[in-house]
């Protein structure tokens, strides 16, 4: 019996892993804007916005064009990430990053903001799609996208409230 009871759990855990692995994408879903997007119920995510007085987005010294550039080349330059879709003209793209192990997706969503000709900033919203904790690797993750374009960022500079 103790044996049976055994199977039954190993064979729950690999149909629940491999669901996980294998479910499928709802770009819809996924592909939200981050501004407006109301926060998620549980703590596995994390948000940079322009007029966040805790977490606020840089300012940077590139025309929107060449942001997006920048952040593209920066997020795809990390492991298992693959851009899922844009629109508004590449000014709000969505990703999809699976963690290392057992692939579980987050998506990360990112609107980009031009200030005037030649500064502009972004707000973005990094988030899992199971579980409850992530242990901060949203957090993390917007922490290292934010150091990876440190060059561009304007030294002193805040984002306005609204652009």
């Amino acid at each position: 019996m103790l044996q049976i009871v055994i199977l039954i759990l190993f064979a729950t855990f690999v149909a629940a892993a491999l669901f996980v692995r294998f479910a499928p994408v709802s770009v819809a879903r996924w592909h939200v804007d981050p501004v407006t997007t109301p926060v998620p119920n549980t703590p596995n995510f994390a948000r940079l916005l322009p007029d966040s007085a805790s977490r606020p987005s840089p300012v940077y010294g590139l025309d929107i064009g060449k942001l997006i550039h920048e952040f593209d080349r920066a997020i795809t330059s990390m492991s298992r990430v693959r851009r899922l879709t844009d629109s508004e003209n590449g000014r709000l793209v969505s990703y999809e990053i699976r963690s290392k192990i057992m692939r579980y997706p987050d998506y990360l969503s990112v609107r980009f903001i031009e200030l005037d000709q030649d500064r502009s900033t972004f707000a973005v919203l990094s988030r899992s799609r199971f579980g409850y904790g992530d242990g901060g690797v949203n957090r993390r993750r917007l922490r290292d996208l934010v150091r990876a374009l440190k060059d561009f960022e304007l030294a002193t500079a805040t984002a306005p409230t609204s652009p």
